[in-house]
């Protein structure tokens, strides 16, 4: 199952702590000092993680300094010529564009509240913080899952149930109106163009903290996170 499969993946929030190009990759690329939480960072052998992002086409180092990522926080330590890489710090991109163009159409994602470093995305409402990084992640995995921005179109009804909020959407698609599912902790206004876990016909939205959204401030609609 779809739910099954994006458990696996331990999408995080990281706050950028230092930004510079970075010199030495191949491609156009910023070069990220990440606060990822202090029980990560604790069993971590720096302050921060490290994590190389093809993001220059749409972000100066400025806009991102001190802002909330959402990374991937699971995959193996990698090395990529002389440096290291961490974490995969994650964008929406069109799939479809072409390749000489595609990263044009790369775009950060934000939580759309101040949420602790290190917390756990989720589908469920829940609130938890990462603490032990297992590093047991796969590439094969992580594409296997589909991840799309949504915009909210309109709620259908909200139930309350075992002390969470259960909100039935509608959300535009890119391929036309769909059913979605949002719960959370709290009560709160869903708008925007945010991240939905695509599960056959049905669409879960990502939560960080129990009641932040993950938001993409431009309008992407379709765009898959890679």
């Amino acid at each position: 199952m779809a739910t099954d499969k994006f458990n696996r993946i331990k999408l995080i929030i990281a706050t950028v702590q230092e930004i510079s190009v970075n010199t030495k990759a191949k491609v156009p690329s910023y070069a990220l000092n990440l606060n990822v939480g202090r029980h990560l960072l604790q069993k971590h052998t720096k302050p921060f993680y490290k994590s190389s992002a093809q993001i220059v086409s749409n972000y100066t180092p400025e806009s991102l300094l001190n802002t909330q990522l959402l990374i991937v926080a699971n995959f193996p330590t990698k090395q990529i010529g002389k440096s290291t890489s961490h974490c995969l710090t994650t964008a929406v991109i069109d799939t479809n564009a072409p390749e000489e163009t595609k990263r044009d159409t790369y775009f950060v994602v934000h939580p759309t509240g101040n949420v602790e470093n290190g917390s756990l995305v989720s589908i469920t409402g829940d609130s938890s913080i990462y603490e032990t990084n297992e590093r047991d992640l796969s590439w094969e995995e992580f594409t296997q899952v589909e991840i799309r921005v949504v915009g909210i179109h309109g709620v259908n009804d909200i139930l309350e149930i075992d002390g969470k909020y259960v909100y039935n959407l509608q959300v535009e698609s890119g391929n036309g109106l769909k059913s979605a599912k949002l719960v959370t902790c709290s009560v709160i206004e869903p708008t925007g163009n945010v991240l939905a876990l695509v599960d056959g016909d049905i669409y879960h939205i990502l939560t960080v903290g129990g009641s932040s959204l993950l938001q993409v401030e431009q309008n992407v609609i379709g765009h898959r996170l890679a």
